[in-house]
């Protein structure tokens, strides 16, 4: 895939298809913005992503979308600064017998620790994993809230999530807040999927190499 594939594209509003039922089984590129701009999930350095606390939060609670949404397949994912993008996949023969809006569970997770990678990031500076772990409830939600949108729909999936790690932050003095919005692509072809894919696990590395190539003179 070229890199004009998605080049700058991930901040593009891309309406909801009217026409569509986004609980049908098909694969999804979607990403999610920060309100804010900046270093909100972590930093990149040498090509890679490094999560800080609330980073980390966003791609644990990641992780545990298919044991929420067991119809859901997660292809592919990445936290960067200021959003997320996934790959995410519809499938209804994976589907089982529970509650869209889940009960509360209690995960491991790792400690990050709290030393500075590098001088200079806004907002929060990255932080490394660590093995040890410690416990913290996913916050997905038990209420019905998000239940006006359409039961196995990616909208719905998305609501939860945001909902997670916004409710984790707020619990936790996490200064942190979601764009109201998110955006999609439906993905209509194995090219386009792997195309997809390739972004997604390449995209520190392309992001970085964009705003140096923006900062040299």
């Amino acid at each position: 895939m070229g890199r004009k594939f998605y080049h700058d594209k991930y901040h593009v509003d891309t309406l909801r298809l009217r026409e569509w039922d986004y609980s049908h089984e098909g694969k999804y590129f979607i990403t999610i913005n920060a309100k804010n701009k900046g270093n909100i999930f972590g930093g990149i350095v040498n090509g890679e992503m490094i999560l800080n606390s609330i980073g980390l939060i966003a791609e644990e609670y990641i992780l545990n979308i298919p044991e929420h949404f067991s119809f859901i397949v997660d292809h592919a994912h990445i936290v960067m600064p200021d959003h997320v993008h996934l790959l995410l996949e519809i499938n209804k023969r994976l589907e089982k017998e529970t509650p869209h809006s889940a009960s509360i569970q209690t995960t491991k997770i790792p400690i990050a620790s709290r030393h500075p990678l590098r001088q200079g990031y806004e907002g929060q500076v990255g932080v490394m994993r660590q093995d040890k772990m410690i416990q913290v409830e996913t916050c997905y939600s038990t209420s019905q809230k998000g239940s006006h949108l359409k039961k196995n729909s990616i909208s719905l999936v998305i609501n939860q999530y945001k909902g997670a790690v916004t409710r984790y932050c707020k619990q936790n003095n996490l200064p942190f807040k979601w764009k109201a919005r998110f955006y999609d692509k439906i993905i209509r072809s194995d090219i386009e999927f792997d195309n997809t894919k390739r972004y997604i696990i390449t995209n520190p590395k392309t992001f970085q190499k964009q705003n140096l190539s923006r900062d040299t003179p």
